[in-house]
């Protein structure tokens, strides 16, 4: 089973590091008040002045529309610091022709600096629903938890990310370097990342990069004059623009995502047991890939990937993992429309895609004291390289490609490999995002 591969509901988490909030209604008030001189007076009516803010917006993924959000900023007299910012958000894509609806609900309560208090996100993608919380600790820390998940405890400097374009907005969106710190990502499971925004001289165009444990991911949008996002993204990717309320009530086709992820392959293969592909027009360096001495990349003169695999050698004494690998392929259901992160998650559903399949069986052979990793690529398959993810296991001094997802122990050179990282969820959140970077426009051909 391919996958669509970073999913709809992390891309749109990302891009609402600078998408998520637009120019604010006219009755509020200039954000920071411009008569009050002292930083801390000034802190302190942050919130007072957003109080009523309200914004609808629509989101589109490579020109398409795919769902739409509403925000506002109230002060709410059962938040933690009396102040509350909601956020609710509905993507509908197709992945492999079934419609695959996400459902968001973020609440973040704040205090009249705009500090955020306490963070709630509830998340349903097809039949599984899940509910992350962030709540203050007396230290000033966040601890985040998530469902039957062990809580982790994070700097409690980070940033909710759909506050940050309130933040820079309120700062005055002046030239340079208007935020710069830890952020949890809400739609992306709160996973943990730094952001970086820079303003333009023009005070016109806002510069986002986000610092990941996967890589770096690059967003851009454009300002008012008061500091709050008119538009943001391009042709390519997510990008969302403000409308009036009426506008979300129209109708749209979903698009089918996993099949416009694909990259077709021309021509036909010698079929001698290897995979040997020619690559042109990638827009990134090739991978190296040390944990799989099968797979081979190497950068042409004019810049094409010369991309060879060869088939794995058997290697003995593997029964248990190969047990261990159908029994997940047995274990869930393939499902394209249920998304998850943690293998919790796909456990109590019992069905999920290839990232399920993979984050479940490392986490069974990892439980027997055997040492995984994940991989990230692509899948050759129906004559097109469709995005994929699998498990890499260490046996003796050897990693050995395993996937549960079509029962291959060890794989066959039919995957090309784009990076190698763990499960924790500051990876996998935007591992797909820096691992696909600059291939959505590539061509693809066998080499007889």
């Amino acid at each position: 089973m391919r996958y669509d591969g970073a999913h709809m509901g992390t891309r749109i988490g990302i891009a609402c590091v600078v998408l998520a909030c637009a120019r604010p209604p006219a009755p509020i008030a200039p954000v920071p008040p411009v008569e009050v001189d002292d930083p801390a007076a000034r802190a302190e009516l942050v919130a007072p002045a957003l109080d009523g803010y309200r914004a609808a917006f629509t989101i589109s993924y490579s020109g398409a529309r795919i769902g739409e959000a509403r925000e506002r900023f109230v002060s709410h007299g059962a938040a933690a610091g009396g102040y509350r910012f909601e956020r609710t958000e509905r993507i509908i894509v197709r992945r492999g022709g079934v419609a695959a609806p996400s459902f968001t609900q973020v609440e973040i309560d704040v205090d009249r600096s705009l500090t955020a208090r306490r963070i709630l996100v509830r998340r349903q993608t097809g039949t599984l629903t899940t509910e992350f919380r962030a709540s203050r600790l007396v230290d000033g820390g966040w601890r985040v938890s998530h469902g039957k998940a062990s809580s982790r405890l994070v700097d409690g400097a980070a940033v909710p990310s759909t506050l940050v374009p309130l933040l820079v907005a309120a700062s005055g969106a002046w030239p340079g370097r208007a935020f710069d710190g830890p952020v949890l990502m809400e739609g992306a499971g709160m996973a943990a990342a730094r952001l970086v925004v820079d303003i333009r001289d023009d005070r016109r165009v806002a510069h986002g990069t986000l610092l990941t444990a996967a890589g770096i991911l690059r967003a851009r949008a454009l300002l008012d004059k008061r500091g709050f996002l008119v538009s943001a993204g391009g042709e390519k990717g997510v990008a969302s623009r403000r409308v009036d309320e009426q506008e979300l009530a129209l109708p749209f086709d979903p698009p089918e995502i996993v099949e416009s992820s694909a990259l077709k392959v021309a021509g036909s293969s010698s079929g001698q047991g290897g995979l040997h592909l020619l690559v042109h027009g990638a827009r990134r360096p090739p991978p190296v890939i040390p944990e799989i001495p099968e797979q081979s990349v190497t950068l042409l003169p004019g810049g094409a990937w010369d991309v060879r695999i060869e088939q794995a050698t058997e290697i003995p004494g593997i029964g248990e993992i190969h047990e261990r690998s159908t029994y997940v392929s047995q274990l869930l259901i393939d499902d394209l429309a249920v998304f998850s992160l943690a293998p919790e998650d796909s456990l109590v559903v019992g069905r999920g895609d290839c990232t399920a399949h993979a984050i479940v069986l490392k986490k069974l052979l990892e439980e027997k004291g055997y040492e995984t990793r994940l991989a990230t690529g692509y899948l050759l398959g129906d004559g097109a390289l469709g995005r994929h993810r699998w498990v890499l296991v260490k046996v003796g001094r050897r990693w050995i490609g395993v996937d549960p997802t079509t029962e291959q122990v060890p794989v066959a050179p039919n995957l090309l490999a784009l990076a190698v990282h763990g499960s924790s969820l500051d990876e996998l959140a935007f591992v797909d995002e820096v691992a696909f970077a600059g291939l959505d426009a590539a061509e693809v051909r066998h080499v007889p």
